[in-house]
Formats: structure tokens, C-alpha cells, sequence
């Protein structure tokens, strides 16, 4: 199982292109994916894919134009890992090839 971890906020257009980009991943084994949304409005999460499970983290204080939240909110879905998790950082503004996670994976069974 890949686990992937992505932090977001009051972004809902790059998060619209991160849905569709893991939406259109031939990776065919079990996901869960964590996202972290810490914008003072939920971002608008549709995603659905069968064998991905879909958890979502509102961490409080909500993000305020100015603030750079980006290390909290990582330190709060790592909170939410097990250690020994294949884990991948899903950037909600980064482009993924259909193979990206296949790849990863590939990658990821290889490590130590």
C-alpha cells in the first residue's frame, strides 16, 4: 500500500488538477491518501477511486493570508503514519505523469 500525504489550503484550483492528476494514475494497488486542508473554507475534496481511501485533517489554527503553514501541517498528517508506511508527498501544485506512481512504488520496493 502507497500512502500519500498532501498539504493544501484555500487552493481550489490547484487542487482540482491534483484530484485529476492522481484520478488519472495507472498505479493499481491500494492508496490512502491524507490530506491536510488547514484553509479557513474546506477545500471542495470530490475525489473518489476504488482501492484509494480518502482522509481528510482540518488543522486549527486555519490558515490567514501572510502565514506559512506548510511545516505544521506536514508535522500534523505525519502524525497520522505509521513509520513504517511507503510514503509519498503529494504537492498540490506539482504535475504527475500517469506512471508517477508506479514508478515510486517500483522505487519504494527496492529501498531499504
Amino acid at each position: 500500500m502507497l500512502t500519500l500525504l498532501t498539504t493544501t489550503g484555500a487552493r481550489p484550483q490547484p487542487w482540482a488538477i491534483c484530484e485529476r492528476l492522481m484520478g488519472a494514475q495507472q498505479y493499481a494497488g491500494p492508496v490512502r491518501w491524507i490530506i491536510v486542508d488547514d484553509g479557513p473554507e474546506p477545500q471542495p475534496i470530490t475525489f473518489s477511486r476504488e482501492g484509494w481511501t480518502v482522509e481528510v485533517e482540518r488543522p486549527r489554527p486555519y490558515w490567514r493570508s501572510g502565514q506559512n503553514t506548510q511545516a505544521r501541517n506536514l508535522l500534523a498528517g505525519l502524525a497520522c503514519i505509521a513509520d513504517d508506511a511507503n510514503l509519498v508527498i503529494i504537492e498540490d501544485d506539482d504535475h504527475y505523469a500517469p506512471d508517477w506512481l508506479d514508478t515510486v512504488a517500483a522505487a519504494l520496493a527496492r529501498a531499504e
